[in-house]
């Protein structure tokens, strides 16, 4: 299953129910996500149910696009607006710094790995507008062993429905060359007819980072700051997480999630900047990554 892509440095809104107990959904109120790489997380809520929570730790939640969610911070709603009609009303906007999609997590879950794409990274490794000079490979391209740990850069491919209209987007000067093609393509259509051809559509290189201990959420999360940090001293700026996608024990497909990086403005700006293969001062072709 393809995993739904959130990128840190854009912008998203969502509506959706919350309650903070896994196993029982009591109390649900309704709520407001916020996200921007500016001003991160935030949770504009409404709550007047008396067995909804006032403080906790962790929430889960159904949003208007469909997906499960689970929300990590320290939620106090008695800090808030309170409204006495008939009733008391909390009401207000709070800060938290983690929210994964797809699914209800405790915060002791499990994981596996955790994907980490970094603004800038892509062009790190290719020229823009190239990436088609570049196979996709199966295997790690780099690892690194620490105490614990393990680091890798991988990469990911998406491809789009072609078929038999492969044909159709196949070009060359050279007519004789294009029939002796488009000649063995139909040969082999007919070796392989249940053959179903898609052309590549994305290419993408992450950061895998793998631990041996049982970490939590926050301590996975905790590790790619750290490799974001590194990987802004071969950028020679600052560096923000463009995608993070954990892998859950026993889950079949990755987890996205949102982070609130607590940056001013100023440095969010410099970490968004465009950058250019070409003019970076170290890029891939100065570093052996295998």
């Amino acid at each position: 299953m393809a995993t739904k892509k959130y990128e840190l440095t854009k912008e998203y809104f969502f509506h959706g129910e919350f309650w903070h107990q896994l196993d029982d959904n009591k109390g649900r109120f309704s709520a407001r996500i916020e996200y921007s790489p500016y001003h991160g997380l935030i949770l504009d809520y409404c709550i007047s149910d008396s067995e909804s929570p006032r403080t906790c730790e962790i929430l889960y939640g159904v949003l208007n696009t469909g997906e499960r969610c689970t929300l990590i911070g320290k939620f106090d709603f008695t800090q808030g607006n309170i409204h006495f009609d008939k009733g008391i009303i909390h009401t207000g906007r709070h800060g938290f710094p983690i929210m994964l999609f797809n699914d209800f997590y405790a915060p002791d879950s499990k994981i596996e790995y955790c994907d980490l794409s970094l603004h800038g990274l892509q062009e790190f490794i290719h020229p823009h507008g190239f990436f088609t000079q570049l196979k996709h490979l199966e295997h790690p391209i780099f690892i690194a062993k620490g105490n614990h740990w393990t680091l890798q850069l991988v990469n990911h491919v998406s491809f789009s429905v072609i078929g038999d209209d492969l044909l159709n987007i196949i070009n060359c000067q050279n007519k004789a060359a294009l029939e002796n093609i488009i000649h063995q393509l139909k040969k082999t259509k007919e070796l392989y007819p249940d053959a179903f051809f898609s052309i590549r559509k994305e290419l993408v290189f992450y950061f895998r980072i793998k631990s041996s201990n049982d970490l939590g959420i926050e301590d996975h999360i905790s590790k790619c700051w750290d490799i974001s940090g590194l990987f802004s001293i071969l950028l020679n700026k600052p560096t923000l997480p463009e995608e993070i996608n954990i892998k859950f024990k026993g889950n079949g497909s990755k987890t996205p999630c949102l982070l609130t990086t607590g940056f001013e403005q100023r440095t969010i700006d410099l970490a968004l900047r465009e950058i250019k293969h070409q003019l970076l001062p170290i890029n891939r072709k100065h570093i052996n990554l295998g």
